[in-house]
């Protein structure tokens, strides 16, 4: 609804320059760029591990994604094409406290807010993530205290171990769930 009231109330060239000024994009259906902070080949590497296990069992887990990039590179590989041409498109749950730190500063000309420290900038992730259609669940969450109870997981990227008690939690969490030929 938003979209169509802007779009009514700028002209079409105006409103197409400004988007491409600020975002890099003319079309309001083309996703906003990812920020990332993986190489395009590491990219690539979560996918092609996503693709490798899409018709396994399990849940796909994504520890600390930030804006979403990792999430997103594996719900890229994780699409997969069914016989009659439909696509099975399994979910990827994507975790992160979504809080701004002082060290994000330098992304601050990237994104759509001026976040200070402390603020939350799920909303901010949500908009990168919407361009893959609910395969992207963003979780809000502190690992230091997160239990999983999401059942088993067939592909678990790690990401937040930053410090020892996180890396006792995740391991203690979701490390048992994590099923016979799983991708870690």
């Amino acid at each position: 609804m938003l979209n169509s009231l802007v779009k009514k109330s700028f002209p079409g060239r105006a409103l197409e320059a400004f988007r491409y000024l600020r975002y890099g994009q003319l079309k309001w259906d083309q996703s906003l760029p990812l920020i990332r902070m993986i190489s395009k080949e590491e990219g690539e590497f979560y996918s092609a591990c996503a693709h490798q296990i899409r018709d396994m069992n399990g849940a796909m887990v994504d520890l600390g994604c930030w804006m979403g990039a990792t999430a997103c590179s594996l719900a890229r590989g994780a699409t997969a094409k069914k016989g009659n041409g439909s696509e099975k498109i399994d979910r990827v749950y994507a975790f992160d406290r979504f809080i701004w730190e002082s060290w994000m500063n330098s992304q601050l000309p990237k994104v759509f807010c001026r976040y200070l420290p402390g603020e939350s900038f799920l909303p901010e992730a949500r908009r990168r993530v919407e361009f893959y259609h609910g395969a992207v669940e963003l979780v809000r969450a502190d690992l230091k205290s997160h239990v999983w109870t999401g059942g088993p997981i067939k592909l678990l990227l790690v990401d937040a171990m930053k410090n020892r008690e996180v890396a006792r939690v995740i391991t203690m969490s979701f490390f048992p769930s994590l099923t016979e030929q799983s991708i870690l």
